[in-house]
């Protein structure tokens, strides 16, 4: 008796794991944090989950639940890293207070001032961001 013939080394019962499914998912649990902790990180990191889940959603079938769940998480962690970038561009340059420390703070790295005394001038009080 061949050992192809026995039931017992049949593996056609396996499940097929999807790789790209597989990937991004991980990638929509990357990005969901990194959009939430730094916002700018979810956008590349969401934007790869995402060419990964269209990579595993095959012509004429139904997607895998873990391109499903990677589909939601990085389309959640896009718009969250979106969101978060685009209140930080603007309370940066619609605040003039801010822009003016910006500015002053150039101006002093420029006139040859160290890292160090600007930062005790903002530890002061004197300087804010």
């Amino acid at each position: 008796m061949d050992y192809q013939d026995n039931p017992y080394y049949n593996n056609s019962n396996q499940t097929q794991y999807n790789s790209f499914g597989i990937a991004s998912l991980v990638c929509g649990i990357l990005a969901t944090l990194a959009a939430c902790c730094t916002g700018v990180l979810g956008i590349p990191i969401g934007a790869l989950g995402m060419i990964f889940a269209f990579l595993g959603t095959r012509q004429g079938k139904m997607p895998d639940p873990m391109v499903k769940a990677g589909l939601w998480l990085n389309g959640i962690a896009l718009g969250i890293g979106l969101l978060i970038t685009i209140y930080a561009i603007r309370i940066m340059l619609m605040d003039p207070n801010y822009l003016n420390n910006v500015m002053e703070i150039y101006q002093r790295i420029e006139a040859g001032e160290s890292y160090m005394e600007i930062m005790q001038d903002v530890n002061n009080g004197t300087l804010t961001l």
